[in-house]
């Protein structure tokens, strides 16, 4: 059978059926491995399961896939020698989609030339100091808790022209202290998905030029700055709310796109 060509080969792999056939058939030997990832798979993406099959031939000829444009990995799969050999011979990686990544471990991943989307999902000590050298990312999304150090993101909103950035468990990127400087960082930014913050500065979020579609987590519409630093002027304020929240929207209006998820509208 090894002395047929490539074109008997996809016929007979084409005619087995169910995943359990086609892992035996990849795990015969090199020759049908690639037969079967070239022609039916047609993969540029390394996942859990290619890490936990062919993970230890990273590097090799004998690794399935020559190109790879895409990675959705969980920490738990990975060695750090994986991440660094992926690193080294596959800087061509545009996408990644992390699950549980510490600082640490994406330390040993990136930076990645060629990265246009990152996504971190489940990781409750990430503070991105592992990020801050990326320069070509155009969408980011940050789904962890709220340790995501906000000097940290103004480095990386700097570097990259970032047109998606979805961070919607952490209030403090637009307080007072760095709101001024994530707009100026943010001027091709097209969609946002942000935690809701009663500061006054919050509002410069209609202020990014390019702004089309925005999504608000844990919005609360009967509180704002002064009404939670003094309850006696809620009377007197409620009445501007709409006004403090969105006036800067409104003036500009760009926005095609609002949605308000886990939050208190009045």
């Amino acid at each position: 059978i090894l002395d047929l060509p490539d074109v008997c080969l996809v016929k007979i792999c084409r005619k087995l059926a169910g995943d359990e056939r086609m892992f035996h058939w990849v795990n015969v030997c090199r020759r049908f491995r690639n037969i079967y990832y070239e022609y039916f798979h047609n993969w540029n993406e390394v996942n859990d399961d290619l890490v936990e099959n062919f993970g230890h031939l990273i590097g090799t000829a004998d690794f399935p896939l020559r190109t790879v444009k895409r990675i959705q990995l969980s920490k738990s799969k990975c060695t750090i020698e994986f991440l660094k050999k992926l690193r080294k011979f596959h800087k061509e990686i545009e996408e990644a989609k992390l699950f549980s990544f510490t600082d640490e471990y994406l330390a040993e991943l990136l930076p990645l030339p060629s990265l246009k989307l990152l996504i971190c999902i489940g990781t409750y000590n990430l503070r991105g100091r592992s990020l801050i050298d990326l320069s070509s990312l155009e969408e980011l999304h940050i789904h962890t808790n709220k340790y995501f150090d906000a000097e940290n993101l103004l480095q990386i909103t700097h570097y990259n022209p970032l047109r998606k950035l979805v961070i919607p468990n952490d209030p403090q990127i637009f307080a007072n202290r760095y709101a001024y400087e994530m707009v100026e960082n943010l001027k091709e930014l097209v969609e946002l998905v942000v935690e809701y913050n009663p500061c006054r500065s919050w509002q410069l979020i209609g202020k990014l030029p390019k702004l089309r579609k925005l999504e608000i987590w844990d919005f609360v519409s009967h509180e704002c700055e002064t009404c939670l630093a003094d309850g006696n002027c809620y009377a007197t304020c409620f009445s501007q709310h709409a006004k403090l929240f969105f006036e800067d929207l409104r003036q500009q209006n760009q926005l095609q796109e609002l949605t308000f998820c886990d939050g208190c509208v009045g």
